[in-house]
């Protein structure tokens, strides 16, 4: 006889959630965009580094173009000259924001590689279990640091700059989305109570 015990464990056990996902690279995209907004927001000198820097490109800027504008009118037969440190500038700064685009662009992963492998989620009372076609491996409710969502995805944190990435657009309805993210939360709550 199966006593109300029994079937409350083997409910428990039961994987209550299971989510296929296939991250694209403008979902990896996000979360590095998540984790700059993030670091900004909870790190002072890292936000006032990104103000001052900010600040610092625009007074160089009006300082040369200052300097440019007044040889300009001074020096009105040397304006070739000019014109080539005006474009030589912003080729500089060309460079630069090229160079930082490349650099975005190699910090993606590979659309062969792991992360954006299909891969399925399935969380239960004990955690969540993922598998691909390379991975297998158990993540004990423990070991999710924080859980956080922004209007496209939910990011179940391992790390700073680590967390597991579910795009909103995997669920079929809200109510779906809802009850997954209360059982997530739940269980998060239940392991900061414990600890």
């Amino acid at each position: 006889m199966i006593t109300i015990k029994d079937r409350i464990e083997a409910i428990m056990n039961e994987n209550l959630f299971e989510l296929s996902v296939q991250l694209k690279q403008k979902n990896f995209k996000a979360w590095q965009g998540f984790v700059c907004r993030r670091a900004l927001k909870e790190n002072p000198r890292v936000r006032w580094q990104s103000v001052l820097a900010k600040i610092g490109l625009i007074i160089a800027f009006t300082f040369v173009l200052t300097i440019l504008f007044v040889l300009a009118r001074s020096h009105p037969k040397d304006i070739t000259h000019i014109v080539f440190v005006f474009l030589g500038l912003f080729m500089g700064l060309g460079m630069y924001f090229l160079h930082a685009l490349f650099i975005s662009k190699a910090m993606q992963p590979s659309e062969k590689g792991n992360i954006l492998r299909q891969g399925i989620f399935n969380f239960s009372q004990e955690g969540i279990h993922y598998k691909n076609g390379f991975e297998n491996y158990n993540l004990a409710w423990a070991g999710v640091l924080d859980f956080e969502e922004d209007s496209n995805h939910y990011y179940l944190l391992t790390d700073q700059i680590c967390a597991h990435i579910i795009p909103k657009t995997i669920f079929e309805n809200d109510r779906q989305e809802s009850d997954w993210s209360d059982f997530v939360r739940s269980n998060l709550n239940c392991v900061k109570n414990t600890q």
